[in-house]
């Protein structure tokens, strides 16, 4: 009916590619590629917008947010820029409706508490808490 009235309506989809260049270790970029293909197939306009290290003011668009793999270094060096530049905006667009689709390293910064070394030495470092999930290594 809104087509009909408004005319040609596109509805659009928006994945945000968080940190691109440092959380894809396993091949993420074929995630998002069936993101986007997936949202084709259903009729929407869909777009990336990559999100990496600093200041940004896109995360209030995206739908959709990936958080992919990286390993221990990749994490330390975007845990401060997590938190600092991404974690206000994360949560306030997971509160409003957007979903989060995390691998690996990205699944484990946005628990409470990740097994990981990306600020310390120690063995876990404070996740970011968007979901309560925990994660623990293995040896």
């Amino acid at each position: 009916m809104g087509a009909a009235i408004l005319g040609n309506v596109t509805q659009t989809f928006t994945v945000g590619w968080l940190y691109p260049d440092l959380m894809n270790i396993y091949g993420d970029r074929g995630n998002i590629l069936t993101l986007v293909k997936r949202a084709e197939w259903r009729g929407l306009e869909a777009t990336v917008l990559e999100l990496g290290r600093g200041a940004t003011d896109q995360m209030d668009h995206v739908d959709v947010f990936f958080f992919g793999g990286g390993q221990d270094r990749e994490q330390a060096l975007i845990y401060d820029d997590l938190r600092e530049f991404k974690q206000d905006s994360l949560q306030r667009a997971v509160g409003d409706g957007a979903q989060v689709l995390a691998v690996c390293g990205g699944y484990q910064l946005i628990g409470p508490k990740a097994a990981c070394r990306a600020a310390s030495s120690a063995p876990t470092c404070t996740g970011r808490s968007y979901r309560r999930i925990r994660t623990s290594r293995t040896t």
